[in-house]
């Protein structure tokens, strides 16, 4: 879509086009008036306009790839001072959740937001552990180096995370109701 020429005084208009004429006939250039930007110069062949073209194209594709980089990499920052990563409780498929082995176990654990504390603290929601203790950037538990303890709920069959020894490898575990 073109846009409409300028309309200006056809004097001042002429005495332009006899400057930009002077100024770029040498290189074989075509004039062009739009509307808010006076002119522009186009080479009739070559690589200018093409680049040109490509760049007027493909200059909202440019500007949201410059954001998403520019944005990704505040992700990379915060990971890189990041020291300790919050893991929620996540049963796998066929487990009885909540029984002592399905919350004990490391697979069962993914990072996530930290639960909220709510007075009843019957079966396992979250915890955290340094990002020393996990493993592939942070996103699973070394089950080397993290030990998750438990206790039942007053006979119920649910368990809750209990704070473990100083070598359990995750601290401020966070439990949920049981409804």
């Amino acid at each position: 879509m073109k846009a409409q020429p300028v309309k200006t005084d056809p004097e001042a208009q002429d005495r332009l086009m006899h400057l930009v004429k002077a100024k770029c006939w040498s290189k074989k250039i075509n004039i062009e008036f739009f509307v808010e930007v006076n002119f522009f110069c186009y080479y009739k062949k070559g690589l200018g306009m093409k680049a040109i073209s490509f760049i007027k194209k493909h200059a909202m594709a440019m500007v949201a790839g410059a954001a998403i980089i520019g944005f990704s990499s505040f992700n990379l920052i915060d990971r890189a001072t990041q020291s300790e990563v919050t893991f929620i409780y996540t049963p796998g498929a066929g487990d009885t959740p909540y029984e002592q082995s399905s919350v004990e176990n490391p697979a069962n654990w993914e990072p996530g937001s930290p639960c909220s504390n709510s007075l009843a603290q019957d079966k396992a929601c979250s915890i955290k552990v340094p990002l020393t203790n996990t493993m592939n950037g942070g996103t699973e538990l070394d089950p080397a180096k993290v030990s998750i303890q438990s206790q039942e709920h007053l006979s119920s069959g649910q368990y809750r995370v209990i704070t473990g020894s100083s070598s359990s490898g995750y601290s401020d575990p966070v439990n949920r109701p049981l409804n």
